[in-house]
């Protein structure tokens, strides 16, 4: 009996841990492949959301002229560039799927509704980026705090500058380095960030990184595989997170391992 026990209580303890080792999805943009959604929606947020099982849903944010920190992938929209607009002549402009362009502070709000994660790229701000940057990031804090969204917001960003930033702010917030400037597992360790936000050619170039940055303590995230091929080589590998345009397949993939 005392040996039928034992067996459980191992197998239970090797069950779970084999299910904490499945990487951790990511909706790229939120679930916007889909009828109805958008990337950087509020439809793509909340679709990821009703996926039910993904880790959070990514998204890229900017700062307008007047301070107003939006939701868009690009630095400018209908020709507007976000950085020199007021938010009153850009907030009337459409998604493709007919939404209008969504604030930050909508997205935590509908975040916190939903008890959803967020996983917000800070972009990299080309007009007078050492002010614009600093902007933004004092920007999306204050707003996480006001919202108390603290322990439901990680961030990533391709500008080395501004994860300098979030950290001298808040040193217990997570933070994964973008690879504009390549750096090793060893030097982003070095800078005091979380982890590494990689593309799936850089580790192509690079397999030995991952475990490298395990081995130094820093979580993994690959962007962006989609397909089915490249999703499993990655399920196999044992990356933390797989940030992907299609989440609900990479869900459906790890439920049947």
């Amino acid at each position: 009996m005392k040996n039928a026990c034992l067996f459980l209580v191992v197998f239970s303890l090797f069950a779970i841990s084999f299910l904490s080792a499945k990487p951790k999805v990511i909706a790229h943009r939120g679930y916007w492949n889909c009828e109805g959604s958008a990337q950087n929606s509020l439809a793509s947020l909340n679709k990821a959301h009703a996926l039910n099982g993904i880790y959070g849903s990514e998204l890229d944010v900017y700062i307008t002229m007047d301070g107003v920190v939006v939701v868009n992938h690009n630095p400018d929209i209908e020709g507007h560039v976000i950085e020199t607009s007021r938010y009153n002549d850009i907030k009337k402009f459409l998604l493709s799927n007919g939404e209008r362009l969504p604030t930050f502070e909508k997205y935590l709000k509908q975040a916190k509704k939903n008890k959803e994660r967020l996983i917000v790229e800070l972009k990299e701000h080309n007009i007078n980026p050492a002010v614009n940057e600093k902007r933004v990031v004092e920007a999306v804090l204050k707003l996480v705090k006001k919202h108390r969204m603290e322990n439901f917001v990680e961030y990533i960003s391709f500008s080395l500058n501004e994860c300098a930033l979030l950290k001298a702010a808040d040193s217990t917030v997570k933070v994964s380095y973008l690879p504009r400037k390549v750096l090793s597992p060893e030097q982003v360790k070095s800078k005091g960030l979380d982890g590494i936000d990689y593309s799936e050619e850089l580790f192509n170039e690079h397999p030995e990184w991952i475990k490298e940055a395990q081995g130094l303590g820093l979580t993994v995230n690959v962007y962006t595989p989609s397909a089915k091929e490249a999703l499993q080589k990655y399920i196999d590998i044992g990356v933390d997170f797989i940030t992907t345009d299609a989440p609900e397949l990479l869900l459906n993939m790890l439920r049947d391992k």
